[in-house]
């Protein structure tokens, strides 16, 4: 009897599954939450951008989503930034101190 041969099918590879714009709404988002407590006036905005290009990619929701985030962390942002800058003027005015905002 002959050894039989075995045959093993070459199965092709899958195209990886892409996402376009979700890298883009994931960095927006991030941006977004960092901007509420540090530089909202330059990582507001970027977050915002990132979010438009991902909505133009296709990744409407999280576009969208991205895009709410980004401008509503900015403007909490800019508030405690005001409170802290507040707060600091008025305890060093207490202390006798003039400090320059």
């Amino acid at each position: 009897m002959a050894p039989q041969e075995y045959y093993s099918p070459t199965v092709p590879a899958e195209a990886p599954v892409k996402h376009p714009g979700k890298v883009e709404g994931i960095i927006s988002i991030i941006c977004a939450l960092i901007s509420t407590l540090f530089f909202p006036i330059i990582l507001g905005p970027v977050g915002i951008i990132l979010g438009v290009l991902s909505l133009k990619k296709g990744a409407k929701t999280l576009g969208l989503v991205a895009i709410i985030v980004s401008a509503t962390c900015m403007v909490i942002g800019f508030i405690l930034g005001f409170l802290a800058a507040t707060v600091r003027q008025s305890a060093a005015g207490a202390a006798g101190f003039l400090w320059p905002l």
